[in-house]
């Protein structure tokens, strides 16, 4: 990772909730376990129900977010922009995918490993207590859809 795309990403995962309560050298951390993944216009990044082991953050591109609904019924639910985030759930949880994920364009994403962030999350017990409590928000949001 450049050092201006460590520039770009670190205030942006500071402002999530997962990544708030970390200081910047935890946050360091998580930053060196990131890789970068480009995905060509229409290539699926993740596939609705199949398992979860991937963070995103786009950093250039676009992504839609589809929802198939009943059988034959997909529902287009939004269209990601650099700068937003997904898939953390799949960090929090081990539920299989509730959407698909298209690149629209060439997309960039910085991406992180569902092991690595299990294994920087071992290393922090208050982390780990705010992981938790943000699975439980999280879990009963997804309740109500």
């Amino acid at each position: 990772m450049t050092p201006d795309e460590v520039l770009w990403l670190k205030p942006l995962l500071k402002q999530t909730r997962v990544f708030s309560v970390l200081t910047d050298s935890e946050l360091e951390d998580f930053l060196n376990e990131m890789g970068i993944y480009d995905f060509k216009a229409g290539e699926v990044i993740i596939k609705q129900g199949e398992e979860a082991d991937l963070f995103f953050v786009v950093y250039k591109g676009e992504v839609k977010v589809t929802v198939k609904r009943m059988f034959f019924k997909t529902v287009e639910m939004s269209h990601l922009k650099p700068g937003e985030i997904f898939g953390e759930m799949a960090l929090l949880t081990y539920h299989n995918r509730t959407a698909t994920l298209c690149a629209v364009k060439d997309t960039t994403c910085f991406v992180l490993f569902k092991s690595s962030f299990q294994y920087l999350v071992e290393k922090n017990p208050l982390f780990k207590n705010h992981v938790k409590a943000v699975v439980r928000e999280r879990e009963e949001e997804l309740k109500k859809i």
